[in-house]
């Protein structure tokens, strides 16, 4: 059954006019009328009555008839051509936090893509404990994470580290320097209320949990909407940190930590099933994660490799 006829046939019926699907189809009137005769006798039936001085076409019972037919035709051969598509092109759907989506991800994603058959990604944004269940239960091939979690289904492998930093106004008070925890007034901290273990016990050595704070957010990647005085300031990971900067040049600016904070540690999440037959592309996501650390003065590519 030719597919260009059965497509042709249903533009003639969605214009009711073979002048009309001959215009939408970027073809002549002749050709249209050529392959509906070829159609019709194809099936030994005639689909569309054809009468002098009448513009709009009418269908035979048969015609109608035929309409869910050539739908269904066409759709298989959607299915079918997506089905061969996807037997060649490596698929990968990435669970992640909000932060990693918009400010680490992007990047990465851009050295997947830069090859001769790109894969298909997808993209799910979860806190890091849902970046396990996601991937445990197989509704994500890898994941990336801002915590360690250990699980009987998932395996996690830190990538890059880095340190964290004090984002702030690009008219921030502060000096050209490294700061001292002792130097930021905590009356004026975007507060980030999600952190947890080594690095919540580090923010509240310094700085009393219970001095009230300019701001509470509950995730990094929105503190830098909220420093709007020169007197404000976050205690950022230096891998979202510098990507928001740099999206907003001019507006933004860094200062380093003079005291010794905990890094910030990323880890890839994987399926433990994946030990001993881990697909290319997720080899390939780990080596472009590494290529991404590499490149920034503040990161620093962990190479433990995957286990296995």
């Amino acid at each position: 059954m030719n597919l260009l006829n059965i497509r042709t046939f249903l533009y003639i019926v969605r214009y009711q006019n073979i002048s009309s699907a001959a215009q939408a189809m970027y073809t002549s009137q002749p050709t249209i009328s050529s392959r509906l005769s070829q159609l019709e006798e194809e099936l030994g039936v005639q689909l569309v009555l054809r009468r002098k001085g009448h513009r709009a076409i009418e269908l035979t019972q048969k015609g109608q008839d035929f309409i869910p037919i050539a739908e269904r035709w066409l759709e298989l051969d959607r299915q079918t051509t997506q089905f061969c598509q996807e037997a060649v092109r490596a698929s990968l759907t990435i669970a992640a936090p909000g932060s990693y989506q918009e400010y680490v991800l992007p990047q990465i994603i851009h050295r997947l893509m830069d090859c001769p058959v790109p894969p298909e990604i997808r993209l799910r944004t979860v806190g890091s404990p849902q970046v396990y269940t996601m991937v445990a239960d197989r509704g994500a091939d890898a994941g990336l994470a801002a915590r360690l979690i250990v699980s009987d289904a998932t395996v996690a492998t830190p990538v890059f580290s880095t340190e964290y930093v004090i984002l702030c106004p690009a008219d921030t008070c502060l000096p050209d320097r490294k700061i001292s925890p002792t130097e930021l007034d905590p009356h004026y901290e975007v507060s980030v209320t999600s952190w947890t273990g080594e690095t919540r016990r580090w923010h509240d050595a310094h700085w009393d949990p219970y001095t009230p704070v300019y701001l509470q957010v509950d995730n990094n990647h929105i503190t830098h909407s909220y420093l709007t005085r020169p007197e404000n300031w976050a205690v950022c990971p230096a891998s979202i940190a510098i990507a928001i900067r740099d999206r907003e040049p001019g507006a933004l600016t860094i200062r380093r930590l003079s005291a010794d904070a905990p890094r910030h540690t990323c880890y890839l999440v994987f399926q433990r099933s994946q030990l001993k037959n881990r697909t290319e592309i997720v080899q390939r996501l780990l080596r472009n994660i590494l290529e991404y650390a590499e490149e920034s003065y503040l990161l620093q590519p962990i190479y433990n490799g995957l286990p296995g």
